[in-house]
């Protein structure tokens, strides 16, 4: 905020990198900060794929799941795309960034699904698996990869 004094932010800073978080500071205040703000993005589009019936929610994450989402722990998108390249990176940007989704609304087929549900609709397939299970081996995974970056920065 416009009113914290300068040395505010990095001493919040030292104090949460001391209690093992990794935060980051802000050069400006935007709604939903960063990770909200990049994973609704995905969101948005991977909820335009699933509504116009290009793939089904399961095959959606799966993608994500066995692609580019084992990249994110080690690096973050614009390191990718250095590592890719920029040339390469703005010119599949030129042809393929039209194409994508720029709603300010949900995609109507995910409305629909949440409008016409009585409690909380589902979009994945869950018969073949238990959503607690699936949400155990999230936890299991976070406190690890939480309990790796504390040993990497002893």
């Amino acid at each position: 905020m416009p009113e914290t004094a300068p040395e505010v932010g990095p001493w919040v800073c030292d104090v949460l990198r001391a209690a093992g978080k990794e935060p980051v500071l802000l050069e400006r205040e935007v709604d939903g900060f960063i990770g909200n703000r990049l994973q609704f993005a995905l969101w948005r589009e991977a909820v335009a794929l699933w509504g116009e019936g290009v793939a089904s929610a399961d095959a959606i994450d799966r993608a994500v799941k066995a692609s580019f989402g084992r990249r994110l722990p080690v690096t973050g998108p614009l390191e990718t795309f250095d590592l890719a390249g920029q040339r390469t990176i703005a010119a599949f940007a030129e042809f393929l960034l039209p194409s994508l989704d720029t709603g300010s609304r949900p995609h109507e087929r995910y409305r629909e699904l949440v409008e016409r549900s009585d409690g909380d609709p589902a979009m994945c397939d869950w018969s073949n698996r238990g959503r607690d299970e699936v949400a155990g081996a999230r936890v299991e995974e976070l406190f690890a990869r939480l309990q790796r970056d504390r040993a990497g920065r002893a």
